[in-house]
């Protein structure tokens, strides 16, 4: 899904992190079950 790239500009470090559709699934499963079951699609980050 989408991988944003935060930056730690006080540290100049950069973290990766990839949000899978299996992980947004299980998310809105604990967080938000109304709406677990609607379709999810891949969007541009920004």
């Amino acid at each position: 899904m989408c991988q944003p790239a935060p930056t730690n500009s006080r540290q100049g470090t950069t973290v990766d992190f990839t949000y899978t559709q299996d992980l947004v699934r299980a998310l809105l499963r604990d967080q938000h079950p109304d709406l677990a079951a609607l379709e999810l699609r891949d969007v541009e980050g920004g």
